[in-house]
């Protein structure tokens, strides 16, 4: 099974500076290893904290972790009423992976 968790990061940008990030884990809970790195995804933590916190409550497999990510920093299909579809592209056909309430 994975699991999804925020990661605090200070990065350094020769435009901005030095600012703080967050990126998402994946680790693979059997051999307690990480399996897949996003770094400098999200700015603020309660982003990041609901990301990961709807990954894990839906089971979401590692390998569509980029797509979603994509997804939800897109603001596909973001509804008014706080309910997030998320989709992703595969082969030219959009499937529905998700339909959940913004709060974890």
């Amino acid at each position: 099974m994975i699991i999804y968790k925020p990661v605090k990061q200070i990065l350094n940008c020769e435009y901005i500076g030095t600012y703080t990030a967050y990126g998402v884990s994946a680790i693979d809970t059997a051999t307690n290893k990480e399996v897949a790195f996003v770094s400098d995804v999200f700015l603020d933590e309660k982003s990041v904290n609901n990301f990961t916190c709807v990954c894990n409550k839906n089971k979401l497999d590692v390998i569509h972790l980029a797509d979603v990510i994509d997804d939800f920093l897109c603001g596909e299909n973001v509804t008014n009423n706080h309910n997030y579809i998320i989709q992703h592209k595969f082969w030219n056909v959009y499937s529905k992976i998700w339909i959940f309430n913004k709060k974890c």
